[in-house]
């Protein structure tokens, strides 16, 4: 079994945006919802402790349908305590990468995770030694109907379930195959000495959220000296970060390989599984995508700002002066304003969030980049972790959390098993998206001047471009470096950094002209480490194109669906979901909406520009 603690690193949700850091200020949020005080998180880890060896009375028992339902359900009693436990530790060391005693907490959750899970490791194979009939008559039992959909799972793979001890020993050295990601994590966010330059008279030092504002400078020279400093760091540990992914991955393909998996892909989303002819459908459309308006969008941007072709630290340059400016108030007030398609309750349920103290958005010197929401106790709302920027991007990741937040407002209160609360990753960024998308059409349409509507147009097109058509690419290396890990190929910086450059160039306008280090992307992007969170996301994603555009046409049973689907939480897969919604995975034309609404948004900034912007 993967550990719990993989599954909760998945509800907190990552997001793809980066924003500025600059020095830390006292978070906003209140964590006494999880526990009034260190004292009593440790007082709380004790007694987990002492009561895990109670998991073992039902070991060797498991025949009737009492044994079946109470050993399970003593699992799950442990799991949502020790969820709460991780949430307080995560949470913190989010916030301060270096805070040691947060650091020392989040270890000590991971081994709470693997001795409840090793504890807890005879249940499967007892389970499957019962028969796949049996199994299947267990699931239908009304008395272990919050175990239905697990037992149904087992059915599934009961073939890679493995005996007793060997699930044990399994179990117990997932710490250890983890040990990569972590150091990879603590390197990144923490002890990489990240270069500073001189930007217009003030030093700046280059970590991943400096990066990004620097590249979004009008001055090139700015961009390109940003970009070549930071990547030169990065070439300079691509050794270190090839040996963590490759130790990485030759865990996981172990681990897969014991368990008679053909791939570690199929081990790794065989709970959530991606059908194999919707990726391929959606990788067809963002390849039309990259092809078609892309490769004009970068033509454009070439055209409008002199170049002859546009380098990778072009690609988020501004082509029209971009004085838009978003407090964290107006983040509220402009998300609140902008989900009004999906109804007057829904909106009630966000102001309450927003009057709540459930995020953190102050950036700080060594908070993780990005966005992150955890959920997983019950009880408490989600928390949300941002460094927030006033600016466009600052603005969309901030409305990209709150759907998290909301998917798990529903979700906890249908008073479902907690076995099927939590969403799973194939609709767990569909409300997300839409909230995205909902945002920068409002940005679009409130815009008063032609150089407000060009940088509005641009947001919403670079809103897809990277964190959907990069994140398919991203995907599609996952699978390509896994591959290679599984069939044992070496994993060196160069066969990586090609793996990487093949997906990239798969998904990305031919005319942009790549430089050195261009290809280290893998070294920067964490997301091989996800369990392949975001290639399971895409379902998700491309669901939200659809969604967005049906909402916007004024399809209020749409919004009541996709609500529908968010109070579902995990009770059913994905796929089963989606479709109940009414989007299809197995429907190619479904993925076509994302193209689309690349095409329209595209086509509105090439007819602003040239109105305004009148070619030379």
């Amino acid at each position: 079994m993967r550990l719990l603690v993989l599954a909760l690193a998945a509800a907190a949700s990552v997001s793809q945006t980066q924003s500025a850091t600059p020095k830390a200020a006292p978070p906003d949020w209140d964590l006494s919802a999880l526990y009034p005080s260190a004292d009593a998180a440790a007082k709380d880890r004790a007694e987990i402790e002492a009561e895990m060896p109670g998991l073992a009375r039902w070991k060797g028992k498991l025949v009737d349908a009492q044994s079946i339902r109470d050993a399970p359900a003593a699992r799950s009693a442990l799991r949502m305590r020790f969820a709460r436990y991780y949430a307080w530790a995560m949470l913190r060391v989010s916030r301060d990468g270096s805070d040691e005693a947060a650091g020392a907490d989040l270890a000590a959750a991971t081994d709470l995770s693997t001795n409840i899970e090793t504890a807890a490791a005879y249940i499967e194979p007892e389970l499957v030694a019962l028969g796949n009939a049996r199994l299947a008559e267990l699931a239908r039992n009304e008395q272990l109907a919050a175990y239905a959909k697990t037992l149904t799972l087992l059915r599934i793979r009961a073939s890679h379930v493995l005996p007793t001890a060997q699930e044990e020993l399994v179990t117990s050295v997932q710490p250890l195959l983890r040990q990569p990601a972590s150091v990879r994590d603590t390197l990144f966010n923490v002890e990489l000495p990240y270069p500073t330059i001189t930007i217009k008279g003030e030093p700046r030092r280059l970590g991943p959220g400096a990066l990004r504002r620097s590249l979004t400078d009008p001055d090139r020279a700015t961009r390109k000296a940003a970009w070549d400093a930071f990547t030169t760091t990065q070439d300079s540990f691509k050794l270190t970060q090839a040996a963590l992914l490759s130790s990485y991955l030759s865990g996981v393909a172990w681990e897969a390989k014991k368990r008679g998996w053909a791939s570690q892909t199929e081990m790794v989303t065989a709970s959530d599984p991606v059908p194999a002819a919707a990726f391929s459908a959606l990788s067809a459309e963002a390849e039309r995508a990259a092809r078609g308006p892309l490769t004009r969008y970068v033509a454009l941007k070439a055209r409008a700002l002199q170049l002859p072709a546009l380098a990778t630290y072009d690609l988020a340059a501004p082509i029209a002066p971009d004085t838009r400016h978003y407090t964290i108030d107006d983040a509220k007030a402009l998300t609140l304003a902008a989900v009004a398609p999906m109804g007057q309750e829904y909106q009630q349920r966000l102001a309450r969030g927003f009057a709540g103290k459930w995020i953190d958005w102050h950036p700080g010197p060594t908070k993780a980049p990005g966005g992150l929401t955890l959920y997983g106790v019950a009880s408490v709302p989600a928390y949300i972790s941002i460094s927030y920027s006033e600016d466009a991007p600052g603005l969309a990741i901030f409305a990209h959390e709150w759907g998290h937040w909301l998917h798990w407002d529903y979700a906890r209160e249908a008073n479902r098993p907690y076995e099927t609360l939590a969403p799973e990753t194939t609709t767990n960024d569909l409300i997300t998206f839409v909230h995205e998308m909902l945002v920068t059409d409002a940005e679009i349409a409130r815009a008063k001047s032609s150089a407000e509507r060009i940088a509005a147009l641009t947001t919403a097109i670079d809103a897809l471009r990277s964190p959907y058509i990069g994140v398919v690419a991203q995907a599609a290396f996952d699978l390509a470096v896994r591959d290679a890990a599984d069939k044992g190929r070496a994993l060196t910086p160069e066969a990586i950094s090609k793996l990487y450059c093949d997906a990239r160039d798969r998904f990305s306008p031919s005319t942009i002209q790549r430089g050195e280090h261009d290809c280290l992307g893998w070294v920067t992007e964490p997301y091989v480490y996800y369990d392949m969170y975001f290639y399971r996301y895409l379902l998700a994603t491309s669901a939200a194109a659809w969604f967005a555009e049906r909402i916007a046409a004024g399809d209020h049973q749409a919004a009541d669906r996709l609500k529908d689907l968010m109070r579902a939480g995990g009770s059913k897969d994905g796929p089963t979901l989606l479709k109940q919604a009414g989007f299809d995975v197995a429907d190619p034309s479904a993925y076509a909406a994302m193209t689309r609404r690349i095409e329209r948004l595209t086509a509105a900034l090439e007819r602003e520009v040239e109105r305004t912007q009148p070619p030379r």
